[in-house]
């Protein structure tokens, strides 16, 4: 009978890393990365043309020069509502905070009042403050501080066409991509500043509210935060000292929207927008402009519920499973994988741009590389098993054979047979190592930025998270330039880079690199050098023997319980050789283990329960060692630790190498 064909269960790892990306995405955890991608998406779009229906009358350097220092005499806001009511402005939003009576001039104020209330189309701006609540007793401190609304003064808020909140919401990095449509405190709400305006453009009495959305007319606009479809900062512009002295075409302001507010700099109403890399920061006023725009364009940007991108995540991965496994040849995969990556990012730039669409990019793209290279590893040991299966299966040919010429082709077609699989294997082990260290080196550029701080604050929970990706990463790319190292050998293409160097120096520098890990488990780490061999000089690749030191090292802490000690000595032999063992007091190898222990893939039974690994360090180590013309032997006793010495030549013998 055919042995049973061995199948990758890709749909099962597709399935397993749609539910960790999926739970990984849910945490918030990629937030930050996709808020990265969101104003991407912005900045490569790029600017949009602006409604010519709305016009800014912008508190700016000019006006602040012509007028006077800020902030001014009300009469001077009464003045402006009068003009741009006499121009046939048909809606007038003043993003202006007049929160108490101008008691020195209250004449101002009666007339800003008048002219508000005979105009019937201003709105005016409410803004949230938060005040301290003392406690009764004065020496006690502030209990707490409060959110309020900060309103015109009573008399100016009733004779005002109606009244809007201007808070928008933004994350941690402090970029404005949202807004809440309806705000409350202490039982009193407001509509958007934005909203607000557009119910006063559209001559409306009120807002409908229903069950999952505002009604404003024909208008449909979500409960939930707007994410705000920005448009840039092309807005139509004038001075405010321009309007004053009727410096503007005869029709400029008829039947617009007219917004004022600042745009000075220094005025404190400067944010940040998706556009604020590529554009610099834009005023509050001019967001609130493309906020009225994106509500009468009714193109806010929308986003899939969280039940609906586990969906998507979920199918990314299982397309890939299926992709990846009907591919054979390692150039299609890399193609594939190119594709894959390049087509989400196309896929969710066009949902974007033509449906107002954000899809998430990163939880896609992650699904697609974790579930590529998850395949490409379980193929490179199912090559392997394929390889031992290959030669049982040659002896068994052979011992049918009574012919000797049988013999012979059975040889040669075994032989043909095993280069091909050898070949395949080496051309995996190849790919994952060239192709899979850049993603991975980008995944890890971002986590250590994100780590840092630079993309904005992040709390203990998310920190740590984050540390077990970077950790993660790191593994995985050790295991990667492990394959690499492994494939060099293999072809024979491992190279020795021979210079002079001082042994024991270089040692010294090894330990130091261990010293936190040690202090960790609190393992002492003793090196001993004769006094007659403190400058210890060879030739050899001094980078090979530091990736020599730190895998015997490693391995000595790593399998060394709490409070151990590690013992290194150097000495120098006879006939210019050199020495260096590493002893341990750990957890030792078995005695019938220990002629495998150099052996590709091979973990000791001692090993996999007190520690992870590949099985492929002790395996290069031995092939550096070899390559150098020198020996490695291990001493060891199972509970009491174990002992690797290898043996160097001092100069490098070039006889030896040919």
């Amino acid at each position: 009978m055919k042995a049973k064909k061995r199948k990758c269960p890709g749909l099962l790892i597709a399935f397993v890393v749609g539910i960790l990306v999926s739970i990984l995405y849910g945490s918030g955890l990629l937030d930050r990365l996709e808020w990265i991608v969101y104003d991407l998406k912005f900045q490569i779009r790029g600017e949009m043309a602006a409604d010519k229906n709305i016009v800014i009358v912008a508190i700016d350097e000019q006006s602040l020069k012509d007028i006077g220092r800020w902030p001014w005499n009300r009469g001077y806001h009464a003045e402006l509502i009068n003009k741009l009511s006499q121009a046939g402005a048909r809606t007038i939003a003043m993003d202006v905070l007049l929160a108490e009576p101008e008691h020195r001039c209250p004449v101002d104020d009666k007339k800003l009042i008048q002219v508000t209330k005979a105009s019937n189309r201003v709105v005016y701006l409410v803004a949230c403050s938060f005040i301290e609540e003392v406690s009764p007793l004065a020496r006690v401190a502030p209990l707490a501080k409060k959110p309020r609304w900060l309103k015109p003064f009573p008399e100016l808020a009733q004779s005002a066409k109606g009244l809007g909140h201007g808070e928008l919401e933004s994350p941690a990095d402090g970029v404005m991509r949202r807004v809440r449509m309806a705000s409350e405190i202490k039982g009193e709400r407001f509509y958007a500043f934005g909203l607000e305006i557009v119910r006063n453009y559209l001559n409306l009495n009120k807002i409908v509210e229903l069950e999952d959305s505002f009604a404003v007319g024909d208008l449909r606009l979500p409960k939930r935060p707007m994410y705000i479809n920005f448009v840039g900062s092309r807005y139509e512009q004038i001075s405010y000292s321009q309007v004053l002295s009727d410096r503007f075409p005869t029709d400029y302001f008829k039947e617009k929207i007219v917004l004022v507010g600042a745009t000075a700099k220094g005025m404190g109403d400067e944010k940040l927008t998706p556009f604020s890399k590529g554009i610099s920061i834009i005023s509050g006023i001019e967001v609130h402009a493309n906020i009225v725009q994106t509500i009468l364009e009714e193109n806010y940007i929308s986003l899939l519920n969280k039940s609906g991108i586990i969906l998507l995540i979920l199918l990314f991965s299982l397309c890939t499973a299926i992709l990846i496994q009907r591919l054979r040849r390692i150039k299609d995969e890399i193609i594939a994988l190119c594709l894959m990556i390049g087509g989400t990012a196309v896929f969710c730039f066009l949902s974007f741009y033509y449906l107002c669409l954000h899809l998430p990019f990163i939880p896609f793209v992650l699904a697609i590389l974790i579930v590529t290279i998850s395949i490409i590893f379980w193929n490179i040991f199912l090559v392997e098993k394929k390889l031992i299966e290959k030669i049982f299966e040659f002896f068994k040919v052979v011992q049918k054979k009574g012919d000797m010429t049988e013999q012979v082709e059975a040889i040669a077609e075994f032989a043909e047979r095993l280069k091909e699989l050898d070949q395949l294997k080496s051309d995996l082990m190849a790919m994952v190592a060239h192709d899979f260290r850049t993603p991975l080196t980008v995944i890890k550029g971002y986590t250590a930025l994100m780590i840092d701080g630079d993309t904005g604050t992040i709390n203990e929970t998310q920190n740590e998270f984050l540390k077990t990706i970077d950790e993660s990463a790191d593994r995985l790319l050790n295991l990667i330039n492990d394959f690499l190292d492994v494939t060099k050998i293999e072809s024979g293409k491992l190279e020795i880079k021979y210079i002079e160097f001082d042994l024991n120096e270089w040692i010294v520098s090894a330990i130091k690199e261990f010293s936190e890990i040690s202090q960790k488990k609190n393992i002492s780490l003793q090196l001993n050098i004769p006094v007659q061999d403190k400058l210890l000089q060879i030739e050899a690749d001094k980078d090979r023997i530091r990736q020599v030191l730190d895998n015997l090292i490693g391995n000595a802490i790593k399998y060394t319980p709490e409070n151990g000690h590690v013992f290194i000595e150097t000495k120098k032999l006879e006939n210019n050789n050199v020495m260096v063992s590493i002893r341990d007091t750990g957890i030792g190898i078995p005695v019938e283990e220990q002629k495998k222990v150099f052996d590709k893939f091979f973990r000791t039974r001692l090993g996999q329960q007190f520690s992870s690994g590949t099985g492929l360090g002790l395996s290069i180590v031995k092939n550096i060692i070899e390559k150098h013309n020198g020996f490695i032997t291990v001493e060891s006793e199972e509970g009491k630790g174990s002992k690797f010495t290898f043996v160097l030549p001092g100069k490098r013998c070039e006889r030896c190498e040919k």
